[in-house]
């Protein structure tokens, strides 16, 4: 199966790109890779790895669309950008499964919609970022900040969506799913959770009701449903609080009597905690609502963020995703 990776856009690209897609080259021997990116940069780095030669493929680009840049207006006037050329050739070889890239999120969604097309039905695409949950499983949020506003229909499409690629991602019969909310009793929230609460629990969803924050990482709930705005900020508080909570224990254990002593005796324990919260070790957020399969991985991946992404589509391929959430939103038949 053959498999874009975009290799400009992120702060360690190419290096990290072509690293991580050599490592899925020799672990996956039906997969094949498209560099897009500068020709000679790839050659070089290729040059010190082993793969096999023959199930790789190089598209010159030198051309970068920046995170600074208007999505839309970059996708349009940028055609020779790594990242247009790589849509390009997605759409137009039907036998490419996916694309992986660090570039920016607007204009990869927004070429997502305008080169790929949404699937049949789909008011808006969603991103769907998934993170590890205190008992060792995981949970994703659906939108996680593709749609800054969204209307109901959006909502329940993010819903149907977001119930499909936890069953394909997690191995998930049943997800349960819950709408983001100020507090778990029916009727809380704004115009749009009341609305949409009402609509969710007719659609043939697990759905558990509305969630607060604080259940967010319980382990409690596979699919968390939200509009892009608020999907966002409780990712990005998350992450923030994870950040300073682990600061502040390694602080307090340097200012006991144990000192440098007691950090040395927890080590073993933060380093496998820190290697569980660590983004670079998972795949980055799938693009959801689009006829292809279409991965946006975190502006500072490395190596091993390119071949869990690339890993992650290879799996979503073979679980047939796209089909999956085809029959779903045609299933419901939601008007906008």
């Amino acid at each position: 199966m053959k498999i874009i990776v975009d290799c400009l856009g992120g702060d360690n690209t190419p290096l990290a790109a072509v690293e991580g897609a050599v490592r899925v080259l020799n672990e996956y021997k039906d997969a094949e890779i498209i560099f897009v990116g500068p020709e000679e940069e790839i050659k070089k780095i290729l040059g010190s790895l082993n793969y096999n030669m023959e199930r790789v493929s190089i598209v010159n680009s030198t051309e970068e669309i920046k995170n600074d840049e208007h999505p839309v207006e970059a996708i349009r006037a940028k055609k020779n950008s790594s990242m247009v050329m790589a849509l390009d050739l997605l759409k137009a070889q039907g036998d490419i499964v996916g694309l992986v890239s660090a570039g920016s999120t607007g204009a990869l969604l927004a070429g997502g919609m305008l080169k790929i097309g949404r699937i049949k039905g789909v008011t808006r695409p969603c991103i769907s970022p998934a993170f590890i949950t205190s008992n060792g499983g995981w949970v994703t949020v659906a939108d996680g900040g593709a749609n800054m506003d969204a209307t109901v229909a959006n909502i329940l499409h993010f819903a149907l969506m977001g119930n499909e690629y936890a069953k394909c991602a997690f191995k998930t019969e049943s997800p349960r799913c819950a709408l983001l909310n100020v507090g778990t009793e029916d009727g809380k929230g704004n115009e749009l959770c009341k609305a949409a609460f009402k609509e969710l629990k007719k659609l043939p969803i697990n759905f558990e009701g509305n969630m607060e924050a604080r259940d967010f990482l319980s382990g409690k709930y596979d699919v968390v449903i939200s509009d892009g705005f608020w999907g966002n900020v409780l990712i990005k508080s998350t992450e923030g609080a994870l950040k300073a909570g682990l600061k502040i224990i390694k602080g307090e254990i340097m200012s006991t009597g144990l000192g440098k002593m007691g950090g040395l005796l927890l080590k073993p324990t933060f380093k496998k905690i820190m290697h569980k919260l660590d983004y670079t070790n998972y795949s980055g957020s799938p693009i959801l609502g689009i006829n292809k399969l279409v991965i946006k991985t975190h502006g500072s991946s490395v190596a091993s963020t390119f071949y869990a992404s690339l890993v992650h589509i290879i799996d979503m391929h073979k679980g047939d995703l796209v089909g999956h959430i085809k029959k779903a939103i045609e299933g419901a038949d939601i008007k906008e």
